[in-house]
């Protein structure tokens, strides 16, 4: 028998792991493989795959082990291939279930094991449905044993109707782990009922992140940052947080680079956060396109660089994000990274108000206040504004404010005016407290002080507007139980500490 070369006999291993079966039957019909015949099985026989049992079976048609290659052979051309991976993944899987820490203590809160998201027509082939449709079945919990599947919609729990994803999450949180559950859904247009007990959301989440989940990983952050489950502790947090970053997960990109950007629980770092951004944009979050823009038009870790901007903007609209249509029209206005076009930039801003964007509402106004890129429209102006003051957007109420106190382009209304001016000084505008000192007012409402002090439990005396001897007093009384410098003298710091003392009381009855 010739002796075969080590080489030889282990580049038809090789070829043979690989499946290139036809370089490897050339080269063992090159020289006599009978005393590689077990070697080759060793290796081979591991596998456990098709391609593995055919090439052996190419090169020994008559060996030793042909017979078990073919009842193995036929065994697994019998099961289909996702079967076969999804072994070779529980494997993996209970291999390193073993090396999963214990979780730290936590609050036990009832899980489905489930992602859902609101249903609606467009999502599903399902009928008009309201619910919570379901977008992933954890494999590790009760869920996917009961046989549960994405685009299943729940519309009952435990008798109780759900309109949203939040409705499942509160009667599931408010359920112990290892209760049943029962819930109606909806599954290719009939409904059906389905009980199953309930596992602990955190422990679920703690499994598969140390298995790999990002999503888990990502769950994990928020866990530890909003105690929800675990006590605070936003080292652990931060820690999760990177390594669903570095698993890949846009969302986790997007925050991880938000705190790099501002410095919270991390030391401040534009560029690491622009280049966080562009993952979460590579990755198709349309939040970190409209962030890199950002920070390319105010040159933000990077060389300011507008045209860049228009560009990830543009692809931040085409993602669906709201704000990057605020941003474009921003440029097209000012000229910017896009040649200066009032009229495209009013139609933007006018996308971007019908999405309820704020700064859109107010950019707006001010393009028909001045007549840019269309007529002037005063009235149009002040519904702009007026849409966004009900948003809550300060600045808006400030300009709003100036308009009525004013009366530039509407009629004046100075008490309209000043209640504004307030209202946008009370949220800390600077502004605002400028121009009610201009126009000679306090920077709060002296009715509404008394008023709050009547609410809290001290007497100011008549209701009248006038603060006087007896409200001076009643305040004095307030700084005194709330701990303030105790001076009597009205002001809107003073508004604001009765303001939330009062929300306080009012939340404890």
């Amino acid at each position: 028998m010739q002796k075969v070369h080590k080489a030889t006999l282990t580049l038809t291993l090789a070829a043979c792991l690989a499946g290139e079966a036809s370089v490897a039957l050339a080269q063992a019909r090159e020289y006599k493989f009978d005393p590689a015949d077990k070697a080759l099985w060793d290796v081979l026989s591991d596998s456990g795959t098709p391609e593995a049992f055919h090439s052996y079976l190419d090169i020994y048609p008559d060996g030793q082990f042909a017979d078990e290659a073919r009842e193995r052979l036929q065994a697994t051309e019998a099961k289909p291939t996702d079967e076969i991976r999804t072994l070779e993944t529980e494997d993996s899987q209970k291999s390193a279930k073993a090396s999963i820490p214990k979780p730290p203590p936590h609050r036990r809160q009832g899980f489905l094991g489930v992602e859902l998201t609101a249903a609606a027509s467009g999502e599903t082939d399902q009928i008009r449905q309201k619910g919570a449709l379901i977008t992933e079945v954890s494999q590790m919990g009760s869920a996917a044993e009961a046989g549960l599947e994405v685009g299943d919609i729940v519309v009952r729990a435990n008798g109780l109707i759900i309109s949203e994803p939040r409705d499942l999450v509160d009667v599931s949180s408010r359920i112990v782990p290892g209760d049943i559950i029962s819930i109606e859904l909806l599954r290719d247009r009939r409904r059906e009922q389905v009980s199953l007990p309930l596992g602990d959301r955190f422990e679920l989440l703690w499994r598969e992140a140390h298995l790999g989940k990002p999503s888990s990983m990502y769950s994990l952050y928020f866990a530890f940052r909003d105690g929800n489950g675990p006590n605070k502790d936003l080292d652990a947090a931060l820690d999760w947080l990177h390594r669903a970053s570095e698993a890949g997960h846009a969302r986790a990109h997007y925050s991880l680079a938000r705190r790099y950007q501002l410095g919270r629980g991390v030391e401040k770092d534009l560029s690491r956060a622009l280049s966080l951004f562009e993952k979460a944009g590579e990755a198709g979050d349309g939040r970190g396109m409209y962030r890199v823009g950002l920070m390319h038009r105010r040159g933000e870790g990077t060389v300011k660089n507008p045209a860049l901007a228009a560009a990830w903007y543009r692809r931040a609209i085409d993602a669906g994000e709201p704000r990057a249509l605020t941003g474009l029209a921003y440029l097209y206005r000012i000229g910017e990274g896009a040649p200066k076009d009032y009229v495209k930039a009013r139609r933007l801003y006018g996308e971007a108000v019908a999405r309820n964007q704020r700064s859109a509402h107010l950019a707006l106004a001010r393009m028909h206040l001045r007549g840019l890129g269309g007529p002037k429209n005063a009235d149009r102006a002040v519904e702009l504004l007026s849409k966004a003051v009900e948003l809550g957007h300060t600045r808006s109420m400030v300009v709003l404010g100036q308009l009525y106190v004013e009366g530039d382009q509407v009629r004046r209304d100075r008490p309209r005016g000043i209640r504004l001016l307030r209202r946008a000084a009370a949220e800390g505008d600077r502004t605002a407290l400028r121009e009610l000192d201009e126009v000679g007012v306090t920077a709060y409402d002296p009715l509404e002080l008394q008023q709050l002090l009547a609410k809290a439990g001290f007497d100011p005396g008549p209701l009248d507007g006038k603060p006087g001897r007896k409200t001076r007093s009643a305040l004095q009384n307030f700084q005194k139980v709330a701990g303030l410098k105790v001076d009597g003298v009205p002001s809107l710091e003073m508004v604001l500490a009765l303001r939330k003392r009062v929300e306080s009381r009012a939340g404890g009855e």
